[in-house]
């Protein structure tokens, strides 16, 4: 049996939800509602399906247009399916990324369009006048992942992002 205490505590974290919800919440100084429970719970299933009939067509390309290439080399243990198996975990990858990323309320971002744009724009111009950008092929297009050694990545990956967001935000 509860106490009285504990069902005024109880009704009043019930009825604070309830103002919260029919407020809405404060992000990035503007005041944006907050979405129903029924829409963070439900995928568009005709563009999922989409995206994996496409995700396969792909899977078939690597593997119809590499085969040849990985079987006859040594540099890929003569494995045909190399390329495949690859392409495969990066899909992996990017399909969990996906199913996170789309957990995430969007609306988190719109305060945050100024930074992630600063800082993308400090990652082009570390690109260019700096020695940390990495010349590829006679162009000076990429950083180093962790700034010294390692992986490369193009911060214009990053500058596409920024851009949708800042107009996004404008709009």
């Amino acid at each position: 049996m509860r106490t009285i205490a504990e069902n005024s505590e109880n009704r009043f974290i019930q009825k604070s939800r309830e103002r919260r919800k029919r407020e809405g919440v404060r992000i990035g100084g503007r005041r944006v509602s907050v979405l129903p429970e029924h829409y963070k719970l439900h995928y568009d299933y005709k563009l999922l399906i989409v995206i994996l009939i496409l995700c396969c067509f792909g899977l078939i390309m690597v593997y119809s247009s590499s085969a040849y290439v990985a079987m006859n080399s040594s540099k890929y243990n003569n494995d045909d399916c190399y390329f495949l198996k690859r392409e495969a975990l990066f899909m992996a990858i990017g399909a969990v990324a996906m199913l996170l990323i789309s957990k995430l309320d969007y609306h988190w971002f719109v305060g945050t369009h100024k930074i992630f744009y600063l800082f993308v724009v400090a990652l082009m111009a570390l690109v260019d006048f700096t020695k940390l950008g990495v010349e590829i092929n006679g162009q000076r297009r990429w950083l180093h992942l962790f700034l010294v050694s390692g992986p490369t990545f193009q911060p214009t990956e990053l500058v596409k992002i920024a851009v949708i967001l800042t107009f996004a935000y404008w709009i």
